[in-house]
């Protein structure tokens, strides 16, 4: 439902925070989160953290690497950034005007073709034959089963070293 901006009672410019917007070669654009919060109307981190944060949240609307991304600095601090489609949700899930001003705004900045195709996940390795708590390495990885035979000159040192017990 296309928003009339005749219609607002308040008097807002998105177009500061849309001239931020970040280009990046994975995501399309991005937004910082430090700019989110007032773009969208909002006065504190928590009103759109309960989105998508799990610990406040046990149903998360949002999700990583689609309509969000952290990144650490250079200073090692991990900053929030929002992409184009999570900041459309953002805009329907906060209700506010000036989310509604913005995500219009939003629509009439980005053209079709300058949205980034949604990144796939980070892999996560298969397991492997040689998993952490694995009892016995495979043959073929690498690390060769022991034979017995080849253990041979360790036990016989192990034998010599102990003395006989000497009982009463």
């Amino acid at each position: 439902m296309p928003l009339n901006l005749n219609q607002t009672s308040i008097a807002y410019d998105p177009s500061p925070y849309l001239s931020q917007l970040i280009q990046h070669p994975t995501y399309g654009y991005v937004l910082p989160n430090r700019l989110t919060v007032p773009a969208l109307g909002c006065q504190y981190d928590y009103q759109l953290r309960r989105f998508f944060d799990p610990k406040t949240t046990a149903n998360p609307q949002l999700s990583e690497h689609s309509d969000f991304a952290k990144w650490r600095g250079e200073d090692n601090v991990e900053r929030l950034f929002f992409t184009v489609s999570g900041l459309f949700k953002l805009c329907d899930l906060v209700g506010t005007q000036q989310a509604q001003i913005f995500k219009q705004a939003l629509t009439d900045r980005i053209q079709p073709g300058q949205l980034a195709p949604v990144p796939p996940a980070p892999p996560v390795p298969p397991p492997g034959p040689l998993t952490f708590g694995s009892p016995h390495p495979v043959p073929g990885i690498g690390v060769e089963p022991l034979q017995p035979a080849s253990l041979a000159p360790f036990k016989q040192a192990a034998q010599a070293s102990l003395k006989p017990i000497k009982t009463p």
